[in-house]
């Protein structure tokens, strides 16, 4: 399996706590399953990683962010490991 990455987006929801991002994401990665399952591309499946962090008054954004990446990392790792 050939496998073609480096695309990460960053999305803010302002004044949202974790739940409900943790909605937000379901329903985008319900998106993309619909997608691949619909067969737009042959041979092509999209895979969605998401990590999600939650900002509180004590961190900065590098910490706020670095949560969210160490969460996606964790995500890809387990996606590679059951494609094998």
């Amino acid at each position: 399996m050939v496998c073609y990455g480096g695309d990460e987006f960053l999305v803010i929801l302002a004044d949202a706590p974790l739940e409900g991002a943790k909605v937000v994401a379901s329903r985008v990665e319900k998106a993309v399953e619909d997608w691949n399952r619909e067969g737009h591309l042959e041979g092509f499946n999209l895979v969605l990683c998401v990590g999600l962090a939650q900002w509180s008054p004590d961190q900065t954004l590098d910490q706020v962010l670095t949560a969210a990446d160490q969460e996606m990392y964790a995500a890809k790792a387990i996606r590679k490991g059951a494609s094998r």
